[in-house]
Order: structure tokens, then sequence, then C-alpha cells
């Protein structure tokens, strides 16, 4: 009985292992597009979720009662798939993203909304640079190019509020340490993403931000009792159920976020998710046309545009699938 032995060309090894990468590097193309359709889905929500907000507290409710449904809300709904190995990453991020929210809140009480939005904006630069930190390297050019664009959109949207409000030095400060917050988020989150179940992960961190939010929110109101005002009170027993509604539509959209944010970084760049971030303004703009009949000016218009294109120029990865599939044709 003989024995064959078949060989192989070197040209072919070379062709299918070129496939084999060209496969891999469209799957990774693939997965950064799903994350970007994640992450962008979230900065709807969150817009849509800020206008459900601002309406609820119009209508009378406290504040810190709407901060305390919300995420004590979030908070119980992922309670039943909380797991105790998820609790220290869960805990970090919780307090990250509390420290953010409580120092933003108290900015909007010395300083206009939009001086507030303009510095906690910040976070799309403030990101690459901490992520560069923790990372030991610096961002891609695409990054950079693309969070300095973003940056002026942000300027051109909440340009008309920056010139015609007062100075609140303190107010911008504590706006500008929130957006350092948020950007140790971003890329915290990046960090420990990949590491956890995108559920277990989500979960520890809603229980854990419901519990600090809450207990921050309730003290507040306790707060107030104390001093004889029972307005808080008031509020929520004078609330009809149109209010609660819109309280139970904020938890449905911040639990949903809250596992598109986790799962979309697991397949994203801490830099490529701060730029997605920076679209809220644009969605929260829309938002104010479509259903609060307001009117957008020129600046706004262009500032919007330069959101659009600094996502676009930021998350533009040359891609070099297209540079193999030639090479294969050409052998």
């Amino acid at each position: 009985m003989s024995v064959g032995f078949a060989v192989v060309p070197g040209r072919l090894i070379r062709r299918r292992t070129l496939c084999v990468k060209a496969a891999v590097d469209d799957s990774h193309t693939a997965g950064r597009r799903l994350g970007s359709v994640a992450l962008t889905s979230a900065t709807v929500m969150w817009a849509v979720g800020n206008a459900i907000q601002r309406q609820l507290i119009l209508s009378g409710l406290n504040p810190s009662f709407v901060t305390a449904a919300r995420f004590g809300g979030t908070g119980l709904l992922f309670l039943p798939s909380f797991r105790l190995r998820y609790f220290i990453p869960g805990l970090k991020l919780a307090l990250l993203s509390f420290c953010g929210n409580a120092l933003l809140s108290m900015a909007l009480r010395l300083t206009a909304a939009s001086r507030a939005s303009f510095f906690t904006s910040l976070s799309v630069i403030l990101t690459p640079l901490l992520a560069a930190a923790v990372r030991k390297e610096l961002p891609k050019a695409r990054h950079i190019y693309g969070s300095i664009i973003s940056f002026l959109g942000i300027y051109f949207i909440t340009r008309e509020g920056l010139i015609n409000s007062s100075i609140s030095h303190l107010g911008d400060g504590l706006a500008f340490m929130a957006a350092f917050f948020f950007a140790s988020y971003i890329v915290t989150l990046g960090i420990e993403s990949p590491k956890h179940d995108t559920k277990g992960l989500t979960s520890a961190v809603r229980v854990c931000n419901g519990i600090i939010c809450s207990s921050w929110a309730l003290t507040v109101v306790a707060l107030h009792l104390k001093s004889g005002s029972t307005l808080p009170v008031q509020s929520i027993l004078n609330s009809g159920v149109l209010a609660w509604i819109g309280i139970a539509l904020l938890i449905a959209m911040l639990s949903a976020s809250g596992l598109l944010q986790v799962w979309g970084q697991k397949k994203l760049n801490p830099n490529d998710c701060a730029l997605i971030f920076s679209l809220v303004p644009v969605w929260s703009a829309i938002i104010g046309v479509t259903l609060f009949k307001e009117t957008l000016k020129r600046t706004s218009i262009f500032g919007a545009a330069l959101l659009f294109l600094g996502c676009f120029i930021g998350q533009r990865e040359p891609s070099p699938t297209l540079a193999k599939h030639q090479s294969v044709d050409a052998n």
C-alpha cells in the first residue's frame, strides 16, 4: 500500500491565511458597527429621559423624588439578577456616576443650564486624555480630530446661552468636575465591561447606583421635611397617573440604556464611546423642536452638523480588509 503526500504550495497557504485574517477583520468591523448602534440608541434614550424628567419637574414633582424613583426603581428591577462577584466593579462605576450627577445637580443650582451643559461636555476632550493616562498610549489622530470638532459643535449649540448667561466660577468649576467623573466612568467601563457578563455588570451598577442615589435623594427630602417644608410630600400626593407613567418610562429607559451601554462599550474604544455620547444635545434639540415647538438658530444647526462630523471622523477606522482582499486577488 502506497502512501501519498500532498504538497500544498506556499502561495495557497498565504492566500488561505489572508482570507482568515480578512474574515476576522470583517467580524471586528461588524462588531464595531453594532456597538455604535447600541450606544447611539442609548444616547437617544438619555435625551428622551431628560425630556421626560424635565416635564415631571415642571409639573410640580420634587427633583429629589424623581431621582430616587428613577434610580431606585431601576435598582429594584435589576435586583433579582444581582450577583455578589460583580459588586466591586459595580460599586466603582456607581460611585463615579453618582459623583458626576451630584456635581452636575449642584452646578445647575449656581449657573445656567447652557453653561453647565457646555462645561460638562468637556468629557469628550477629557476621555482621550484619561484613556491615554490609564492605558499608557497616545490617542489616535482620528480621536483627537473628532474630539476637537465635537467640542466645537457643542460650543455652537450652547453659544447663545453662554453669551447671555451670567458667569458663576463655582458653578462652572463644579460642571467641569462633573465632566471629569463622566469621562472617568467611560474609561473605567471600557476596562471593566470586556471582563464581565453584560447583564451581571449592568445589574451591579444599577443596584449600587439605586442605593446610593436613592439614599442621597431621600436624605434631601428628609432635610426639607425637618425644616418644616412639606412641598416634597405634597408634590408626590398630588401627582397624577401621567406622572407615574413618566416615572415608569424613566425606569424602563434607564434599564435599557444601561444594558446597551455596557454591551456597546465591549465593542468600542472609550474614545469612540465619548464621541457617540456627545450626540445627546443633538437628540435633545430634535425632541425640543418636534415635541415642544422650540426653535433652533443657525448656530445650533451648525453645531449639530459638527457633532455628527466629529463622531464620523473619530470612528472612521481604516480597515485593512480591502487591501488584503486585493492582495489575495493579485496572487
